[in-house]
């Protein structure tokens, strides 16, 4: 059924994550997040999420973004939020544009500028991780 399916794509998935696959550390969150072929665990989704996220992968930036913002499975931090956000929507991340939008009317000034402080930090980390740096 549904169910044996979704475990079986989390057995996959997360051996390919442990190879270091930004996507299947992606979708591992993913089923992570959504409690699908998983039991459900934010921390989890969060550690994935955000693996994915410092290898580049724009979907993992949004995904991470919104765990932040949230504070589901690590302490709400809407600088860091807004930062993977930013991240996010320079690759095209349509979530992580809208995300971005939503928290400039939730910031303030001085919190807006740390975030884009920290986005710029995170780009030099990615590019690193990417080894473009």
């Amino acid at each position: 059924g549904v169910a044996q399916d979704f475990a079986q794509a989390a057995r996959l998935f997360r051996a390919a994550a442990e190879d270091g696959h930004a996507r299947a550390r992606n979708n591992i969150g993913a089923l992570y997040d959504q409690g699908l072929g998983v039991d459900q665990n934010d921390e989890e989704a969060v550690r994935w999420f955000r693996a994915a996220a410092e290898q580049g992968h724009p979907s993992a930036q949004f995904n991470l973004g919104q765990l932040l913002r949230k504070g589901l499975g690590v302490e709400q931090d809407f600088i860091a939020a807004y930062a993977w956000a930013t991240l996010a929507a320079d690759s095209g991340n349509q979530g992580g544009m809208i995300l971005r939008t939503g928290m400039n009317e939730v910031m303030t000034r001085a919190d807006i500028e740390r975030a884009r402080k920290l986005a710029k930090e995170l780009r030099e980390k990615v590019r690193a991780v990417k080894g473009e740096g």
